[in-house]
């Protein structure tokens, strides 16, 4: 298994969530474009018919696990814009989703132009993004919403040593 996926699974766990592979964790057919989502009273689920690759599935399993992880290890409110954000701004910078090679090989927002800070700008930009998704909220407040959570929460690398961080 993945460090990443055994690292988080185990945090979830050591919460008290019971994960379990085909019950926490299931795969299922999905709208275009979606590659995977978390609900808290569900568990989260890998979009089957949507994914490309091995690397894409794997970075939507570990995106949707540092979700998981965080609303078994907080008192989150699902309600709560802030904490949604911050969510993540912490999945999309631990999951890969903002990796060199995944962002260049996607090209996105004038990659090659913007080389210099590429992760953290593509941080911002994907959880502005997926909060705007879950919640039909225009980009500028999306982009207020994530801006003002983005650096104390891109810091937290929980439930990851910075070791295992710098490896990643």
């Amino acid at each position: 298994m993945d460090e990443k996926v055994k690292t988080l699974v185990t945090g979830i766990k050591d919460s008290g969530v019971e994960v379990e592979f085909g019950k926490y964790i299931k795969c299922a057919h999905c709208p275009s474009k979606l590659f995977g989502f978390f609900e808290n009273s569900t568990g989260l689920t890998i979009c089957q018919n949507n994914s490309k690759s091995q690397y894409i599935t794997e970075s939507t399993l570990v995106h949707e696990l540092v979700h998981a992880y965080d609303f078994s290890t907080a008192t989150l409110n699902d309600n709560n814009l802030s904490q949604r954000a911050c969510s993540e701004v912490r999945a999309s910078n631990l999951s890969g989703d903002c990796d060199f090679i995944r962002e260049f090989l996607n090209f996105s927002d004038g990659f090659l132009k913007k080389f210099t800070g590429q992760k953290v700008n593509c941080v911002r930009r994907k959880a502005s993004f997926s909060l705007s998704q879950c919640e039909n909220l225009d980009k500028c407040e999306t982009d207020k919403i994530v801006d003002s959570v983005f650096n104390e929460c891109i810091a937290n690398i929980k439930p990851f040593t910075n070791e295992q961080f710098k490896k990643f």
